[in-house]
This record gives structure tokens, C-alpha cells and sequence, in this order.
């Protein structure tokens, strides 16, 4: 099938989707004229009902035999194709699409039947109760009679007498020729069923050939799912190892780090002075950390010990830490505090503070 056939195939799809819904909406109208019909009060109001039912069921019965032809088209196109190239890749779905037109249609024919057979019982209630109005002694017989045959109508013309009865007669006749003309819709829709339903029968063989195909596609595609997973549980279970080395790899390195720095020397300052009388003094200078500083404080030697304590208060008070102390070849303070910290002393103190300087070596004098 060449490209533009294959364009001329769905358009004329499309069409008849159109056609079967332009059909489905007069066969809604026809049923909304008709429970008007049935439950109207005048003559007048019935009849407008009825021209208009009349002239829809005229161009609905044209339209239904329209798309029967065309959907039978496609059938034969489709046969046609079948046979002159069996290996055609088209086939299936032409032969889907009108499947879903046969199935859509049908369903409107039996709706449509459904429609009339339900107003036809509605007439029939009706010349039933119009009967017995126009002939009171009519037996049930006879009223059954009649409206399965309107050639019953002279058994009973004599018993009409009044005015009414009259009316209700002539009600009865035009209702009989209501109840004919819905027979004769529902015998051609009854033959549409049967002449589609055989539309169908011709196509059993061109179906089962669809349907082992599919089942064969059903198939691949399991088996390609199956192929699929295993793959997948394939990539998660190298994606896991490739994961769990990596870990040991980082686990092993950061055990070395360990190692190193344990084995690293750690810094003590040492710093020892010998006094004039022979006495060694060892004073440890603890190492600060990254963020602290080392500081000496040296006071007067005639500085007051009350002033020694109240620097060291200071000291602390602006988060130093007292690291060393000396009173008897000198008085210092030896202290931390962090970088980023500057300590102010009183006027007094300051009077007898002779340095405060960072860290270095001490030696005495």
C-alpha cells in the first residue's frame, strides 16, 4: 500500500467516524421527539413532533445505509489487499480500523432498534386506551385484533356514537399508521444487523490471522521484558561492587592518614633559666592551637600581688588561659588567648606592667 493510499484509507476512517456521529445525534433527537409525542395534550403539538421525527428518520435511515456501503468498502479493499499481497505490514491495521467501524456501527443500529421498539410499546398503550374510549364493549380480543390489523375497524364502526368516541377513533387510526411505519424501521434495522453481522463472518479468517500475530508479538514482548530485568539486576549488581571498591579504596586511605599523623612528634617548648643562686627553674610553655596566640606579661619587681591576681582575672575573663607563672627570679605571666582578642588592664595595672609581648625564649638574669 503506497503512501497516499495509506492517507486515503484513514481519511475516509475519519469521515465515516464523522458519519456515525452525525447518525448517533439524530437517533438522540428522534428519542427526544418522541417522549414529547407521548406525553403531549393537542393535536397540534403532536403533529409539529411528528413532521419533525418524520424528516429525521427519513435522513437517519439514508445516512445508516450510506455508511454500511462505505464500511463494506473498506472490507473489500481490505480482501483485495489480502490477497493480492499477503505480506503486506498494513493489513492489520486495516483491518482493526474497520473492525472498530463495524462494532461502532452495530452498536448504533441495536440503539436505535432498542429506541423504537420501546416507542412502539408506548403507541401500543396508547390505541389501547383510545380503543376503549371509541368502543367501550370492545373485548380485549378485539382491541388486540385490531392493533395487529387495522382492517378490524369496521367490527366496531357502528358502537361510535358520540363526539369524543369519534375523536378517539381517529386518534386510533393515525397511531395504527405510527405503529407500521416503526415496524418497517425496525425490520430495516433488523436487516442492517444481519447484513453487517455477515460482514464480520467474511472476515473470521483475515481476525484469526490478526489474532496469532498478536499473540506472537504478546510473546517477544514478555520474553524481551524477561531480558530486560536481567539486565537491570545485571547493572545494579556491577554498579553495587563498583560502589562497595570504591568504599575499601577511601576506608584503606583514611586508615593510612591515621597512621601518619600518629606517628607525627608532637611539639613541647622547653625553656629552663638558672638563676643566680644555682636553683633551676623549668618552666613548660604548653603549645597553643591555630587560633590562640602565646603572650608574656612582665611586671615591676615591686608590683603588688593584688595586681598580678587582677590581670590574671582579666586575662581569663577575656578568654585566656594562664599557662605559666613566675615570682621568684621574676614576675611574668605567661598566657594564651585567641588572635582575635585584644586585653586592656587598668591604669593601675598598667603602672607597674613592663611588657606584654608574644612568646619567646626566657632566660634570666
Amino acid at each position: 500500500m503506497s503512501t497516499q493510499q495509506g492517507i486515503q484509507f484513514f481519511e475516509e476512517v475519519n469521515s465515516i467516524d464523522v458519519g456515525i456521529t452525525t447518525i448517533q445525534t439524530n437517533i438522540d433527537r428522534i428519542q427526544e421527539l418522541e417522549s414529547k409525542i407521548v406525553i403531549s395534550t393537542t393535536s397540534t403539538q403532536e403533529d409539529e413532533y411528528n413532521k419533525e421525527r418524520s424528516n429525521l428518520m427519513d435522513n437517519t435511515k439514508h445516512l445508516l445505509l450510506q455508511i454500511k456501503d462505505r464500511i463494506k468498502k473498506l472490507e473489500s479493499d481490505n480482501t483485495r489487499l489480502q490477497k493480492s499481497d499477503p505480506n503486506n505490514a498494513n493489513i492489520s491495521s486495516r483491518t482493526q480500523q474497520h473492525l472498530r467501524l463495524h462494532d461502532k456501527f452495530n452498536g448504533i443500529l441495536n440503539d436505535y432498534r432498542g429506541i423504537e421498539d420501546h416507542y412502539m410499546r408506548q403507541q401500543k398503550d396508547k390505541i389501547i386506551r383510545q380503543y376503549r374510549v371509541a368502543n367501550p364493549q370492545a373485548t380485549q380480543e378485539e382491541i388486540e385484533n385490531y392493533v395487529s390489523n387495522s382492517s378490524n375497524q369496521p367490527v366496531f364502526a357502528h358502537a361510535v356514537r358520540t363526539g369524543e368516541a369519534r375523536n378517539a377513533l381517529a386518534e386510533v387510526k393515525k397511531r395504527h399508521g405510527s405503529i407500521k411505519k416503526i415496524e418497517s424501521t425496525i425490520t430495516e434495522l433488523v436487516s442492517l444487523v444481519q447484513e453487517m453481522e455477515l460482514t464480520v463472518t467474511s472476515q473470521d479468517p483475515i481476525i484469526s490471522d490478526i489474532e496469532t500475530s498478536v499473540e506472537k508479538v504478546t510473546d517477544d514482548f514478555k520474553h524481551a521484558s524477561h531480558d530486560l530485568e536481567e539486565a537491570r539486576k545485571s547493572s545494579l549488581g556491577a554498579r553495587k561492587k563498583k560502589w562497595i571498591f570504591f568504599g575499601i579504596i577511601a576506608f584503606v586511605i583514611l586508615i593510612i592518614i591515621a597512621i601518619i599523623i600518629a606517628k607525627l612528634p608532637r611539639q613541647t617548648n622547653v625553656t629552663t633559666t638558672v638563676p643566680a643562686n644555682n636553683v633551676v627553674v623549668s618552666t613548660v610553655i604548653l603549645v597553643s592551637t591555630p587560633s590562640e596566640i602565646k603572650k608574656i606579661i612582665s611586671f615591676n619587681k615591686d608590683t603588688p600581688t593584688n595586681v598580678i591576681d587582677e590581670v590574671e582575672a582579666e586575662i581569663k575573663k577575656s578568654g585566656g588561659k594562664i599557662t605559666g607563672k613566675t615570682t621568684i627570679t621574676g614576675k611574668t605571666i605567661m598566657y594564651t588567648i585567641p588572635d582575635d582578642v585584644i586585653t586592656t588592664f587598668s591604669t593601675t595595672a598598667n603602672q607597674y606592667i613592663s611588657a606584654d609581648e608574644y612568646d619567646a625564649v626566657v632566660t634570666t638574669q
